[in-house]
């Protein structure tokens, strides 16, 4: 019986989930990278500001934060990429100059990002926070390397590693969609223990978001960051005792046992004349 009802599970959801590839892909194949980086629609309305948040090409990033790999590696990246020669064409101060202010201003410019003033594209060493922290953090292990122009190796690796303009990036994010949605467990729903509320999962939960656009889903669920007054994260111990007083109680679930007790009172005009015995 659960043989013969996996085959035919199989060969009905196939059909699901492969229609629901076609409906992401043809709803998302205008989605294009234009040459300012941003992800826009066929009218010009943009979905994203930069590619990914970075404008990386993810095919393309494999070492581009491994700086021992390219520590080890310099001078066959210094005759690949040749920065000198890319330095001198691109502007590299205005980077460096924001950097350095950024460091010294204690207003909010120092919250400000680098890719939110300068453009990757144009400028040298325009490159991601996530990127910036880690170059920041790292410590050359070779004395004849010279720091500043480690730096600027690593920004013209980011410079090269930028997504091409005219990607048709709606396309590939159906399709990565897609791809794993076939060889998903078909028919999954999954008891969390989360107050014996039923999770939707698989194929169901692609169908309620996706396919329907359903107004009210089985199971709504939101990720929150949890921060102190002071901006610091809060530990997972006490992030678990805020969501225990966050989450719903009911009074069912308090109570060990119910008696029922009938007491009989006479009443007259608000007053109780009598009252009866428990």
């Amino acid at each position: 019986m659960a043989g013969r009802e996996g085959l035919i599970d199989t060969a009905v959801k196939t059909s699901v989930s492969g229609y629901l590839q076609r409906c992401l892909i043809k709803n998302m194949e205008t989605l294009v990278v234009q040459y300012d980086f941003t992800v826009r629609d066929a009218d010009g309305s943009v979905v994203q500001f930069y590619y990914g948040e970075d404008a990386l090409d993810p095919t393309k990033t494999r070492y581009l934060t491994n700086f021992k790999f390219i520590e080890k590696n310099f001078e066959g990246y210094v005759q690949k990429y040749d920065p000198q020669s890319l330095a001198s064409k691109l502007n590299h101060r205005a980077v460096k100059d924001f950097v350095t202010k950024r460091k010294e201003d204690k207003s909010n410019i120092k919250y400000d990002t680098i890719m939110n003033n300068f453009l990757p594209g144009s400028y040298l060493n325009a490159i991601s926070e996530n990127v910036t922290e880690k170059l920041a953090n790292y410590s050359l292990d070779s004395s004849s390397i010279n720091k500043s122009t480690f730096r600027s190796l690593v920004g013209v690796k980011y410079f090269k590693s930028l997504i091409h303009p005219g990607e048709c990036v709606g396309v590939l994010a159906g399709q990565a969609v897609g791809e794993p949605s076939t060889q998903m467990t078909l028919n999954t729903f999954h008891l969390a223990g989360h107050s014996g509320a039923n999770v939707t999962l698989g194929i169901p939960r692609l169908r309620e978001i996706l396919f329907r656009g359903t107004r009210r889903v089985k199971t709504p669920m939101m990720t929150l960051t949890l921060l102190r007054e002071n901006g610091e994260d809060l530990t997972k111990a006490e992030a678990e005792k805020l969501t225990r007083k966050l989450q719903r109680l009911k009074m069912i679930e308090l109570v060990q046992g119910i008696k029922v007790s009938e007491v009989k009172h006479l009443v007259e005009n608000g007053k109780v004349l009598y009252e009866g015995q428990r």
